[in-house]
């Protein structure tokens, strides 16, 4: 442990001017890459799954990355507490690399998702640590400031992403979306290694990082969503696999909270969660998580598989989305910096975010493109003003020296959230699909094809965005003799109508979630934003107290 005399600040804050600039552009560079990682790939992700197959499996490729980085992002973030940041920002930016490059050469569903759990490795890593490593640099008090050039990183990826990853998909074949990210990678690489300076840990470390625990976090979180994700779809909700997933989860939850409370360096801080602010931001977090990565994913499918747009266009459907959150994200990044009303901002985001996911439900196959893009900047506008509010709380919150748990841990909850909200939309995409195409495709349709046929359609529905597939399906209405094409024109708009159908109960029943979100945000408390990196040498010497004394909580 450091002496109770120890300088009230961390050392790395005496960074020279340029230092921290060069801080700066190397962690938005590393949350550019990994940001850009996660809406490059949904535009993209129609045409993979026309390629490789296995649409049942069409929210894993991303499911895998989230359950990957939302292990890696708790951990790196605790262990970069004891060890310092660069060596993880390092390592998160080589595994990020491999990951990527082994996505690229996938040739099955299979090992696509295996690929993308190790790029997910890296990309929890960086994403995690970029927004841990602000706090290091600034006191709170600044970080508003820069959480609002953190933004605009993120922002310039979001808006660029999908655009750029329906172009590669277009015109290219789309395993250039992966490629893609590995010569940015060893860009960024060299710059971390050559430019960013070895941030010294606020504390010594006495004893081994708790291991067993990042094991037992790491089984919960994967058993958790493998229940969400295959339950209701590939298996029964009552099936014997599904109920030992969830009692497995359960096990190793307990397991894991009650080592949390008995060893020396904790891979998370239990107490933290007395705190009146801190909880329920990571509520309201998990909660934004889901809303935002079911807006991700499935607005690119509504638009190529329901309008029938290019992966490029509906790539830069989800532009407005993103460009108006880095501006309400940005804006309110600065304004907390002055006006630090966390609960009321907080909650007007969420709420903003709800009426988005809400209008996003009243959507059909007729809808104006117009209208729709006013509604994606609805939820984007509310989403922006969600991510540096919750942010900054938590980091608030955290005792000296765990400025990289609570900062990870933000993140956590947000991937985690998105974890259970897209293993929700898999399962009702494939257990309600079936039964609104057989609602809508008229029954002298159905009754004339072949059996197995609509059923093929439903598990798979890649004619919708793939000509090739059309072509084939087209050939199947034969039968119709010179009705060919009027009763293929009908059937596909009734299977349109029906993916629209469904992915509008998901939109839907988000944002009814949003409502608890709202509720919980108005009951955070709202802390003001401390001047300095540690309060005062008490602090510190309840920092360095030997078990069981323990800091206390703001």
């Amino acid at each position: 442990m450091t002496s109770p005399t120890a300088h009230p600040m961390p050392a790395h804050t005496n960074l020279s001017k340029k230092q921290v600039v060069i801080s700066v552009i190397a962690i938005m560079s590393t949350l550019l890459l990994s940001s850009m990682e996660q809406t490059i790939v949904g535009t993209a992700m129609p045409r993979i799954v026309a390629d490789l197959g296995g649409f049942e499996h069409y929210t894993w490729v991303t499911t895998a990355y989230l359950i990957a980085s939302t292990i890696a992002m708790i951990v790196a973030g605790r262990l970069s507490d004891l060890y310092g940041r660069k060596p993880f920002l390092v390592g998160g930016t080589i595994i990020f690399i491999i990951g990527s490059f082994v996505c690229g050469a996938a040739d099955s569903m299979g090992s696509l998702i295996f690929a993308r759990a190790v790029q997910g490795l890296g990309g929890g890593t960086l994403m995690g640590l970029a927004f841990t490593t602000v706090a290091d640099i600034f006191p709170p008090s600044r970080r508003g400031r820069v959480m609002g050039i953190m933004s605009a990183a993120f922002g310039i990826s979001a808006i660029f992403g999908p655009t750029l990853g329906g172009i590669i998909t277009d015109n290219f074949d789309w395993s250039w979306v992966f490629y893609f990210n590995v010569p940015i990678g060893l860009a960024v690489l060299a710059l971390m290694i050559l430019g960013f300076p070895k941030l010294k840990p606020l504390n010594k470390v006495t004893t081994q990082p708790d291991y067993i625990g990042i094991i037992l976090l790491a089984a919960f979180i994967t058993c958790f969503v493998l229940g969400l994700t295959w339950g209701g779809s590939q298996y029964p909700w009552g099936s014997w696999q599904i109920i030992s997933l969830f009692a497995g989860s359960a096990v190793f939850l307990g397991l894991f909270i009650w080592l949390q409370t008995r060893v020396k360096n904790p891979t998370f801080y239990l107490p933290i969660f007395k705190s009146r602010a801190f909880t329920p931001a990571s509520i309201v977090t998990f909660i934004v998580g889901i809303g935002m990565f079911i807006s991700i994913t499935f607005i690119p499918l509504y638009f190529q598989g329901v309008l029938g747009s290019t992966a490029t266009t509906s790539g830069n459907f989800l532009t407005p989305m993103m460009l108006s959150n880095v501006i309400a994200s940005a804006v309110l990044g600065m304004l907390l910096s002055k006006v630090p009303l966390f609960r009321n901002f907080g909650a007007i985001g969420v709420f903003i975010f709800m009426v988005g996911l809400f209008l996003l439900s009243t959507m059909s196959p007729n809808t104006p493109g117009i209208l729709a893009v006013l509604y994606i900047i609805v939820a984007g506008i509310g989403l922006g003003m969600t991510m540096p509010t919750f942010s900054m709380v938590m980091q608030n919150s955290a005792p000296p020296g765990m400025v990289g748990m609570a900062t990870s841990s933000n993140g956590l909850m947000r991937t985690l959230g998105g974890s259970v909200g897209l293993s929700f939309a898999g399962s009702s995409l494939a257990t309600q699909l079936m039964p609104n195409i057989n609602k809508l495709v008229p029954d002298y349709i159905s009754q004339a094809l072949p059996p197995g046929f609509i059923e093929g359609i439903a598990s798979n529905p890649h004619a919708l965005f793939n000509t090739e597939a059309q072509q084939q399906i087209y050939s199947a209405f034969a039968i119709f003799g010179e009705n060919q094409q009027i009763y293929f024109d009908n059937f596909m708009d009734s299977v349109r109508e029906a993916l629209a159908s469904t992915i509008s109960s998901i939109f839907l029943v988000a944002a009814c979630i949003f409502v608890l979100g709202v509720i919980i945000a108005l009951f955070m408390d709202d802390k003001p934003l401390r001047k300095q990196f540690i309060d005062s040498q008490e602090t510190i010497k309840r920092l360095n107290a030997t078990p069981p004394e323990r800091p206390n909580i703001p």
